[in-house]
C-alpha cells in the first residue's frame, strides 16, 4: 500500500528530480527530505500543496492511500 510519502518518493524516482532540485523548489533543504525518507519527520504534510502544485498532481492523490 502506497501511502503519501512513498508517492512523494516514487514520483521522485518516476520524473528522475534530484531531492536537491525538489527541496529548493518546495522550500525546505534538501536534509528535511532526508529526514523524511528515513522517518525523522512527517513535515511534508505542511508542504502538501507545494509538492502537489511541483509534481502537478493533486493533494488528494498524494493523501489517499492506494493498494
Amino acid at each position: 500500500m502506497l501511502n503519501t510519502l512513498d508517492k512523494i518518493l516514487s514520483l521522485l524516482t518516476e520524473k528522475g528530480i534530484q531531492q536537491k532540485t525538489f527541496a529548493e523548489n518546495i522550500g525546505v533543504t534538501k536534509h528535511t527530505i532526508t529526514d523524511w525518507k528515513n522517518g525523522r519527520s512527517k513535515s511534508y504534510m505542511k508542504y502538501i500543496d507545494k509538492i502537489a502544485d511541483f509534481f502537478d498532481v493533486s493533494a488528494d492523490y498524494l493523501l489517499e492511500k492506494n493498494r
